[in-house]
Parts: C-alpha cells; structure tokens; sequence
C-alpha cells in the first residue's frame, strides 16, 4: 500500500526520531506531495505543531 511513497518514507526515517511507522502515519495523514503547502508554517499550522505567539496584554 505505501510501496508508491517509500521515497518519501525513506527521507522522513532520515529525520532524528521518525521511525518508519511514524513516516507512514505522516504520509498518511497528509500524503507525500506536500506542494499544497507554499511553506513549511503552512504545513505545520495544518498539523497542529505550529508555535504560537502570545502576547501577554492579550490574555
């Protein structure tokens, strides 16, 4: 079923603490062509990791 993305599986186990099912849960969730996202706070911001800024006189 993932035999079309091992490329992209294969790059992401490259990343210190990507396991290969945790680049199969990734490529899952938001597939291998991440073109869709202009930039990578696009990408993070969809998947909920993004830093937020808070401003202290807002709270």
């Amino acid at each position: 079923m993932l035999a079309p993305f091992a490329a992209a599986r294969d790059l992401l186990v490259s990343i210190p603490g990507i396991n290969e099912r945790v680049a199969e849960i990734i490529i899952a969730e938001n597939g291998a062509d991440n073109t869709v996202f202009p930039t990578t706070g696009y990408l993070s911001s969809w998947a909920g990791t993004a830093r937020a800024t808070m401003n202290p006189a807002d709270v």
